[in-house]
């Protein structure tokens, strides 16, 4: 009986959490959650932006929240998904933007890889870029690819390029968030930002403070927005404070020529090291030198000790006698 009365009570409750969960799953279908309306980015000129970084740290995730659509293949991976710069141009929001996503330009230490994809991505604005967008993972460690190609940067385009055109794109907003929420003392993104240390630290000087964080894992579309939209604020400073100039192909003239004797020095360099790891040609002969003559100092010994027994036997045969 006190069996029957259990499987008659887990029934009864199974019953009910499905009229309970059924009425909830029809009341979200007809009543979905609210999401946020869409705004409007700042109202201003056409913007050319380029995004820098390396793979796996979401440049074309953060590319297609730009867009609000899948513009660029993207996928958690190591392996570059892009392979090619490509651009992609839109209306977003009232404002028209231009952007470049790049291959993996902080992943190489190949600086003429580097060189090389920066290069292209230059040559698909001749108008030229009003920002730099360096893509970095806010949950990880700068690795020394990507300072190694900070420095690259600077030495291209001049010291001054960050300070100028360079914004520091933070994602995995979705991870920092995650953190702050189990923090015992919370922490807003400027302020986090504010405490980190060593390269992180200096390359946020270089940039002016200028940061961005970005959560492509948000799926309601007027977050998205938001964020998108707090970029384009900072990327409008940037246009002010160069008083609406690009970084032009002009200025990439100069750049490349400078990039040329920093690459004809970093081979005379390897050469150097190359010719002082290498045996010069005449210390090989005078080292075989030596072995030759002494060669040549036996043979000699053998020819005259030939002669010289020679010699003995024909004083015998003539009844002489050496002295």
């Amino acid at each position: 009986m006190k069996t029957i009365m259990s499987t008659y009570s887990y029934l009864r409750s199974k019953l009910s959490w499905s009229k309970t969960h059924n009425a909830l799953e029809h009341d979200h279908q007809v009543n979905p959650p609210e999401q946020t309306a869409l705004e409007n980015l700042p109202k201003g000129i056409p913007l050319s932006l380029v995004l820098l970084g390396k793979t796996g740290h979401g440049k074309s995730a953060t590319a297609n929240s730009i867009f609000g659509e899948e513009r660029f293949e993207s996928q958690m991976s190591s392996t570059s998904v892009t392979k090619r710069c490509k651009m992609e141009h839109g209306v977003i929001g009232e404002r028209e933007i231009f952007l470049v996503d790049t291959p993996g330009t902080m992943d190489t230490k190949d600086p003429d890889s580097a060189l090389l994809e920066i290069s292209h991505a230059i040559t698909f604005r001749p108008e030229g870029f009003h920002a730099f967008l360096i893509v970095l993972n806010l949950m990880s460690r700068m690795t020394k690819e990507e300072k190694m190609a900070v420095t690259l940067l600077k030495n291209m385009f001049g010291e001054d390029i960050l300070m100028k055109y360079g914004i520091i794109l933070f994602t995995h907003g979705d991870g920092f968030f995650r953190q702050m929420e189990n923090a015992k003392k919370k922490k807003s993104f400027t302020d986090y930002v504010s405490s980190q240390t060593g390269d992180l630290r200096k390359l946020v000087e270089e940039c002016n403070s200028r940061c961005v964080l970005m959560n492509n894992m948000e799926t309601d579309p007027g977050k998205v927005r938001q964020q998108v939209i707090e970029l384009i604020k900072v990327v409008d400073t940037v246009v002010s404070n160069n008083k609406g100039m690009a970084y032009t192909n002009h200025y990439f003239e100069f750049a490349r020529i400078r990039i040329d004797e920093e690459m004809k020095k970093y081979q005379d360099i390897l050469s150097e090291t190359s010719s002082e790891l290498t045996v010069p040609k005449e210390l090989e002969e005078a080292h075989e030198e030596p072995d030759k003559e002494s060669e040549n100092e036996k043979k000699e010994g053998n020819e005259e000790k030939v002669v010289g027994e020679e010699n003995d036997r024909n004083f015998e045969k003539l009844g002489g006698h050496q002295i």
